[in-house]
């Protein structure tokens, strides 16, 4: 289910006139033989709108043609719209989990962005804030694949009913079935990934007469 969402007026405004200025310096810059900064456009279009309660700086590590030494150089800064706020997005996601836990639907929720710009947190603190009956955990790469399954299982045994995680850590040799909806929060790059994350719930000792995938997105965006 493609399940879109509109920006925040003053963050849309704000993406717009980044991209814009983005695309740019992208064109000049392929103008100048160098396509290297496609990378960081891509990443900034995709991370950043789901990220703007914190600033960012969109980086061109611009590579020298004779010695290969890489220079960042700081195309943009983007402010932080504060940490405060409940962004649409976000807010959206609130009333999705609301409504599957109150149906006795537990939750998954798929992230991108884990690594050195983890959003996990910020999710699973709005949720704990603002859905009372959610009990949440955080799956990360620590647990190494051998003791994800049962990990999951020892937390669904102690009443979790919202997993967060990146679907690259789920994408293959896992079951979800105690989770029978999933909310990709973010789309990932890879589309194997995407595919094969969706498919952890249905499986074929799946009890539930209906198992659902949702994919969130800003309308307007590279999303």
């Amino acid at each position: 289910i493609a399940h879109p969402v509109v920006m925040d007026d003053d963050v849309a405004d704000e993406y717009n006139r980044t991209r814009d200025h983005l695309k740019d310096y992208l064109i000049q810059r392929r103008w100048e033989g160098d396509t290297t900064f496609r990378g960081a456009y891509l990443q900034w279009s995709m991370g950043w709108p789901n990220a703007t309660f914190r600033p960012m700086d969109v980086i061109h590590n611009i590579k020298h043609p004779i010695t290969g030494d890489k220079t960042p150089h700081v195309v943009t800064k983007l402010a932080s719209f504060g940490e405060d706020r409940l962004y649409h997005k976000e807010q959206e996601l609130i009333e999705l989990v609301q409504d599957r836990l109150k149906n006795n639907r537990p939750v998954v929720i798929y992230a991108r962005q884990t690594a050195t710009k983890d959003i996990q947190p910020r999710l699973e603190k709005i949720i704990q804030d603002n859905v009372p009956e959610a009990q949440t955990y955080v799956l990360r790469n620590t647990v190494t694949a051998e003791r994800r399954e049962r990990v999951i299982e020892q937390q669904v045994e102690a009443g979790v009913n919202v997993l967060i995680c990146n679907p690259e850590l789920v994408k293959t040799g896992l079951d979800l079935i105690a989770f029978s909806t999933l909310i990709f929060y973010e789309i990932v790059f890879n589309l194997s990934t995407l595919l094969q994350a969706a498919s952890r719930s249905y499986r074929l000792n799946q009890e539930e007469d209906e198992c659902e995938v949702l994919y969130m997105f800003y309308e307007g965006t590279m999303e």
